[in-house]
């Protein structure tokens, strides 16, 4: 009996043993209390450093966050601002950037670093083709639109002209949804291959009119091929109108 009753007093003991609440540790204690930069503030600090540095070609660049900002504390100096300390150039469609929380009179490189991770789009007014063009056609012919489109991707100059003339043409063909690229575009030819021209030479102050074939087609002011037709000689100029060549001796 007196053996029982040991065994359970010290099951008793033992348990209030083990019931007893472990305290946490004090670092815990501190970090729950710990502020951070509000994860809105925190964007808009670092996306007005950044719109001005990546958007210089003109557009509307459009950023989206690829994963969450980083928890930073929230530092005790009002004056504490973003310095960028890394940026892509030129902008790709997904990039990151490294930046500091810099107080005042703080050293950039004395801060802590940190990486923010984004997509990014750049949206222009661009020329589309509603339908196929054939290489000739001036532009004033080619049936296409403004429309906003995405264009950072895009590796190759677009067309920017604000209205499309007989001034130029297509210099290949080109599908329906192409975009208009500046090697898509040139001068319009005044002057065809196999048009008869008048060639001009000034010769002191005399001027000297032969007439001449057009070898290749040419827009004014470019260079061009002719054959004189008397003596079937091969002579170059520059293009003056759709009538006159300037020949320099």
């Amino acid at each position: 009996m007196m053996t029982t009753r040991i065994f359970l007093f010290s099951l008793s003991l033992a348990t209030l043993v083990v019931a007893q609440p472990v305290p946490l540790p004090a670092a815990n204690t501190a970090e729950a209390n710990q502020t951070f930069i509000p994860a809105v503030q925190l964007r808009a600090m670092l996306e007005a450093e950044l719109l001005p540095r990546l958007n210089k070609g003109g557009g509307e660049l459009e950023l989206t966050l690829a994963r969450e900002l980083p928890l930073i504390p929230q530092p005790t100096d009002k004056a504490a601002h973003v310095q960028i300390i890394y940026h892509p150039t030129p902008l790709t469609p997904y990039f990151r950037v490294r930046f500091a929380i810099v107080a005042r009179g703080q050293k950039p490189e004395a801060a802590v670093e940190w990486t923010a991770y984004y997509t990014a789009k750049l949206y222009r007014q661009v020329w589309v083709l509603r339908s196929a063009g054939k290489r000739g056609d001036s532009l004033d012919r080619v049936d296409m639109e403004q429309e906003r489109r995405d264009v950072l991707s895009n590796n190759t100059p677009l067309w920017l002209g604000e209205k499309p003339d007989t001034k130029f043409c297509l210099n290949q063909p080109l599908g329906t949804g192409a975009l208009l690229a500046e090697r898509h575009v040139k001068a319009t030819p005044v002057i065809l291959r196999g048009q008869i021209v008048h060639a001009e030479v000034q010769v002191r102050a005399l001027m000297v009119r032969v007439k001449a074939e057009a070898l290749e087609d040419a827009a004014p002011g470019e260079p061009v091929r002719l054959r004189n037709i008397q003596t079937q000689r091969e002579i170059r100029g520059i293009v003056v109108n759709e009538h006159i060549v300037k020949i320099k001796l």
